[in-house]
């Protein structure tokens, strides 16, 4: 595929993906307005604009820079839910332009890149989660793909410090600090000092964006952080207890449609990558930090806030390159065509559940496909196990 073609089905990916999320925002009534938005990001953004700082319960919210970039945009296109929503989709469409050329330049591939950007752009999850809902997960996903790319660049340094930026709107960003450390730790010969340069730039970072804070209310600083981001139960409007995958296994049969089912799907997909990274661990590549990235972020999911299915939005990233790259393998190994399915019937079961959560044909059929798919999946993971020179085939890349 030449480079024009490249470059007007990237335009088209764009334009389309933009077109969708801008008819959904217009059409979708304010009522599936996450009270987030509703609550948080319009009112502090609005006190912000009248001279106050509401940031005695901030941590209740987001981070400080989140308030700020929404503030200075309300200024020019007001505070409300139609400029709130233009806000996420351009940030999202910067993120799906970000996320072509972060898969073109380091692997080196536009069908790939493309792939990816497709995939990423017309994922119901995702447009559901920033057209109708009114968060902002793709504006933390530039800091993901940045930080990771310049890992692959070797400036790790500025990789924290960017990341550390991206804590800066949404603490979940320091979820990449843990795939990055392990990607160091087994692709560099002598990692300390690079880990202790990464992290550096992130406290640093982190500690100039925070300070101001600090000061103002010490004692909510402290007692929100510690609600939200060691216990992981924040203020909200509706309380809820955070269960693990084994207590939402046991419970499995005293619900129509189990919301932990389609984290299988993931939960699947997990397993095959965490076995193909260290069943070779010597040989490391550009990908496997895309693998550290996925891995880790779904088993934080899986096992911590299973009870937020929008939160899979985080690992989209990661799994919109996986999907092109397992795509782009699916002649030399046939078995990866399973995954494509799995993957495709996930997105179908999350989006339907979503709005049909209780409904008892949605959630027999979830079961049903899950227990069929997932079965598969583990059948075709077993075979291509015994099969090393397959194996060897998707190391090399």
């Amino acid at each position: 595929m030449g480079s024009r073609s490249d470059w007007r089905i990237f335009v088209l990916i764009i334009v389309a993906g933009l077109a969708i999320r801008l008819l959904a925002a217009i059409i979708t009534p304010e009522d599936y307005l996450s009270w987030e938005a509703r609550e948080n990001y319009l009112m502090r953004a609005q006190s912000l604009l009248d001279g106050k700082l509401p940031y005695r319960d901030f941590w209740e919210s987001k981070p400080p820079l989140w308030t700020c970039l929404f503030a200075i945009w309300g200024k020019m296109f007001g505070v409300n839910v139609i400029s709130l929503k233009m806000l996420i989709i351009t940030s999202e469409m910067f993120f799906i332009a970000l996320l072509y050329y972060f898969t073109k330049i380091p692997f080196h591939d536009s069908k790939l890149a493309l792939i990816s950007a497709g995939f990423y752009a017309f994922l119901p999850m995702v447009l559901f989660v920033s057209a109708v809902e009114g968060k902002y997960e793709s504006l933390t996903f530039i800091f993901f793909l940045v930080a990771l790319w310049l890992i692959l660049a070797n400036k790790t340094s500025l990789a924290g410090a960017v990341l550390g930026i991206g804590m800066g709107f949404k603490f979940n960003s320091a979820l990449m600090m843990v795939p990055i450390i392990l990607f160091l730790l087994k692709s560099d010969s002598q990692p300390g000092r690079k880990i202790m340069g990464f992290l550096f730039a992130i406290v640093f970072v982190l500690g100039i964006i925070l300070t101001p804070f600090l000061i103002i209310a010490p004692d909510n600083f402290f007692r929100d952080a510690i609600q939200n981001f060691v216990i992981g139960q924040g203020h909200h409007p509706i309380p809820y207890k955070a269960i693990s995958i084994w207590g939402a296994l046991r419970q499995s049969f005293h619900l129509e449609a189990p919301q932990y089912l389609p984290h299988l799907f993931q939960f699947s997909l997990m397993a095959f990558l965490f076995w193909l990274l260290w069943r070779k661990h010597q040989q490391i590549t550009k990908f496997s930090l895309v693998m550290y990235s996925y891995i880790f972020i779904t088993a934080y999911l899986l096992f911590i806030r299973v009870g937020n299915i929008q939160y899979f939005c985080w690992s989209i990233p990661f799994l919109s390159l996986i999907v092109a790259y397992l795509f782009d393998k699916r002649r030399t190994i046939p078995e990866f065509r399973c995954y494509l399915t799995v993957l495709i019937l996930q997105t179908f079961l999350v989006f339907y559940t979503w709005k049909n959560w209780y409904h008892p044909i949605g959630g027999s059929l979830m079961v049903i496909l899950t227990l069929a798919v997932t079965g598969y999946c583990l059948y075709m993971v077993t075979k291509l196990a015994i099969s090393e020179s397959k194996l060897q085939k998707v190391l090399e890349g």
